[in-house]
């Protein structure tokens, strides 16, 4: 035991300089490793233009260990991060057996490249049974789409957006298949990537190295032919430039809705394809009007039966046919008061009259509207404000005569004044200003074009709502009017009573018709004009006519009206119109009361100042032209 001990300590020098020898890096073992590493590295397991090398290929194979496991540093993939709505290319670093990871490369490979320099590092050489080394590789290779984009990309792409579908049933799977189909299209992706990759080792019964493991770190990955990392490489992508992503379905440009319309973009000043700056403004000619709705090209990316505009000016004229009705004042209703401010009329010994309305009258009819049209997308329902000018004349009749008795006084006594409009013809001019604000709703016409490559022109426009109204009125008259009176007497002289007893003997008619029944040779203004002679305040005449023309107060009220218009769309701007109009207005009484006529030397007051109730209807043909933006 103790010879034994002391020849351990003799040789003991000597077995751990052989060990050394066994691990250094000259030694036969170490260059072996080193060689499987090295190889490994640079192998392209023949791959060249899509061909396998058999022959490479089972030799890169025969570097593994049966339980080896690898991650993939040739794993190129699009990641879709549906939280953050955009995609980057990226190593999947999944594990793998060797025999799979050799398959993989081979299957999805078409080119690759590696770059010759680099350099194997040792991390832990001393045990031939677990040898690691590290090395930094830069690699280029070539992939078809449908390995570089995951299996469930598009789903993940589509199902990620807040698409609005006129009629879900028939677009949605309809748009997901036409997204699905542009990314299946053949392309190849080119990849500069680099990664550290951990290779371990160790040593067989037969003193040869296999590869057990290798682990992928710090990995970077570029697609040198895909500028703005959207996943469509720069030959496909029609705008082609940095930090712009777009879709597949509008060749590049941003299309949030797959219809295949892209969306506005401002693009300036930004690196294109060659690296260079680009200092062009690039616009979209027709960019999506509906970006977040599947529409269609024929309607700049809206359903066909959505319109692409907020705003329409318009602007019209027409014939307008017009109805404006005068009612006569009722008798409780007229201005006769008294010396005290009562009101005056004897209604007992009066008579209303009958005018006769003139009927429908045509007239010139012109006006414009500016609508604003609301909705997210469909933009049919809006608000509209305008101004119209109608223009007509209007004849009025008297059917019957009007006989207005009312309680006067001759500076001296009180007596019943009795205004008689023996005939009148009153024609009336209206200038008539309508400012209607209206609530609008358009829709289209006629079934939706099919292919939906052409944009439906016939709209129907509908508007109703109140306005204010300004009636300006100018009248020309001729009428015959007679004053006369009604005295009450007794034995003590004139007296004055409400009621009026036409049987009573003291009553006297200074009246045409008691007159001219008294003195049969003389004529009743004969006598009127003597009594005025002798006092002027007996103003009385018989049959006076009475002509001229007077500008009457302006009348002010609201109406309702409501319009149809036909609209032919000419361009994406213009529009031509032919429509039907039509008005109501009830014309309110007046506060201030109505008095036609009182002394002979008064003017007439039109018969449009009756503070009776009337209404204004009119209805008519308009045609114009409407500017949409």
């Amino acid at each position: 035991m103790k010879y034994g001990f002391i020849i351990l300590i003799a040789f003991f020098p000597a077995f751990a300089f052989a060990q050394q020898q066994d691990a250094s890096p000259d030694s036969i073992i170490y260059k072996r490793a080193k060689l499987v590493v090295d190889s490994f590295v640079r192998s392209t397991l023949g791959i060249k233009n899509g061909v396998v090398d058999l022959i490479t290929y089972n030799q890169f194979k025969n570097w593994f260990d049966v339980n080896a496991t690898v991650q993939d540093d040739f794993n190129a993939v699009y990641n879709y991060d549906t939280l953050g709505k955009r995609g980057n290319y990226m190593i999947k670093k999944d594990w793998k057996p060797f025999d799979r990871y050799a398959h993989d490369v081979a299957l999805q490979v078409k080119n690759l490249v590696i770059d010759p320099d680099f350099e194997i590092k040792e991390i832990d050489v001393t045990n031939p049974n677990n040898m690691t080394y590290s090395v930094f590789r830069k690699v280029t290779i070539e992939k078809d789409r449908k390995y570089v984009l995951q299996r469930d990309f598009a789903s993940k792409v589509f199902n990620s957006r807040n698409i609005i579908y006129r009629d879900s049933a028939k677009e949605k799977q309809p748009a997901f298949n036409k997204f699905r189909s542009k990314t299946m299209e053949p392309a190849t992706y080119t990849f500069t990537s680099s990664a550290k990759l951990t290779i371990t080792l160790k040593m067989g019964d037969d003193n040869s190295f296999k590869i057990t493991g290798i682990n992928t770190e710090e990995v970077t990955i570029r697609c040198d032919n895909d500028l703005d990392d959207d996943a469509i490489l720069n030959h496909e992508d029609s705008l082609n430039l940095t930090d712009h992503p777009g879709d597949f379905t509008a060749f590049g440009r941003p299309d949030y809705d797959f219809d295949g319309i892209p969306e506005a973009i401002k693009v300036k000043n930004a690196k294109n394809s060659k690296g260079s700056r680009d200092t062009r403004q690039i616009n979209v000619e027709k960019p999506d009007r509906c970006p977040s709705t599947y529409g269609k090209e024929g309607n700049q990316g809206c359903p066909m039966n959505y319109f692409l505009t907020r705003r329409a000016i318009e602007g019209f004229v027409g014939l307008q046919f017009n109805s404006a009705g005068i009612n006569l004042t009722e008798l409780n209703q007229l201005g006769y008061v008294d010396s005290d401010g009562n009101n005056a009329t004897d209604v007992l010994q009066s008579r209303k009259g009958s005018l006769k309305n003139p009927g429908l009258r045509a007239g010139i009819y012109a006006g414009g509207n500016y609508t604003y049209y609301a909705g997210r997308v469909e933009r049919d329902i809006g608000i509209s404000i305008g101004v119209n000018y109608t223009a007509f004349f209007a004849d009025y009749v008297l059917d019957e005569p009007v006989m207005y008795t009312f309680k006067s006084n001759d500076s001296v006594n009180d007596y019943r004044r009795r205004v008689t409009i023996d005939s009148l013809n009153e024609t009336i001019r209206y200038n008539i200003f309508n400012f209607p604000v209206m609530f609008s709703y358009r829709f289209y016409l006629g079934k939706e074009d099919i292919k939906g490559k052409k944009q439906r022109k016939s709209v129907m426009n509908i508007k109703a709502g109140p306005s204010f109204m300004v009636f300006n009125t100018t009248s020309e008259y001729d009428a015959f009017i007679s004053f006369e009176g009604l005295y009450q007497t007794n034995e003590n002289g004139v007296i004055y009573k409400d009621l009026f007893d036409e049987g009573d003997s003291y009553n006297v008619y200074l009246t045409a018709e008691e007159l001219q029944a008294r003195n049969p040779n003389r004529t009743a203004e004969d006598v009127f004009r003597e009594l005025r002679n002798n006092n002027e305040n007996y103003d009385f005449a018989d049959s006076k006519n009475f002509r001229g023309k007077q500008k009457n107060e302006s009348l002010l009220t609201v109406g309702f009206n409501l319009d149809f218009n036909y609209q032919y769309r000419i361009s994406n701007e213009w529009s031509f119109k032919a429509g039907l109009q039509a008005v109501y207005a009830p014309l309110p009484e007046r506060k201030e009361k109505y008095i036609p006529i009182n002394k002979t030397t008064d003017s007439y007051n039109s018969i449009f100042n009756s503070s009776a109730k009337s209404t204004y209807t009119a209805f008519g043909l308009n045609a114009g032209l409407v500017y949409n933006f």
